[in-house]
């Protein structure tokens, strides 16, 4: 694991696309139960950084060029967010 990398990023890169939908699923749900708002919130905002900055670099990439779409990489990530 390099040193930029959360054990977060770790995780995600060694799931299947199930457990990935599971993961999100019960993480959202321990998300919900929490009760104050402003921290719901924040939560939320974290947890959705790293899908966030994949579907902002596929974004960033197509409207550099269409054909970045027809790209393995881009491919194999769409399905996990």
């Amino acid at each position: 694991m390099q040193c930029s990398e959360t054990w977060l990023d770790e995780l995600m890169k060694c799931m299947v696309h199930i457990q990935v939908h599971t993961f999100y699923e019960a993480v959202g749900l321990m998300i919900s139960a929490q009760t104050e708002t402003t921290t719901q919130e924040r939560l939320i905002e974290k947890f959705m950084q790293l899908p966030n900055q994949v579907w902002d670099n596929i974004i960033t990439q197509a409207t550099q060029a269409s054909c970045s779409f027809h790209a393995f990489d881009i491919n194999i990530n769409l399905p996990l967010w």
